[in-house]
């Protein structure tokens, strides 16, 4: 039966070659893009594809949280004086002619 070749090495005094390492496969999909294959009736998406990305989607795509807005009631066209109106005619008028 053959040595193997860290064993080899050892027995004649040297040092042991490096493992190679393995090397990952990147792939560019994101979770978003298998739940758009599956929901665009794609076949080829596993069942393990699915679980992953739903596992790692809050993770790649955060959720967008609620932004609090302090708005301003304006007044309804019928509760402006004529004055008002014109005013805001003239302003509207000088903003869209730059």
């Amino acid at each position: 039966m053959p040595r193997k070749p860290v064993v080899r090495a050892l027995l004649q005094g040297e040092a042991p070659a490096a493992p190679a390492r393995r090397r990952r496969v990147r792939s560019t999909e994101t979770p978003l893009d298998i739940f758009l294959r599956i929901m665009r009736g794609d076949d080829t998406v596993t069942d393990r594809q699915f679980e992953a990305a739903k596992v790692a989607a809050p993770y790649v795509h955060p959720k967008l949280t609620g932004m609090s807005v302090s708005a301003v009631m304006c007044k309804g066209a019928e509760e402006y004086s004529d004055e008002e109106l014109t005013h805001l005619i003239q302003s509207c008028a000088a903003g869209s002619s730059r």
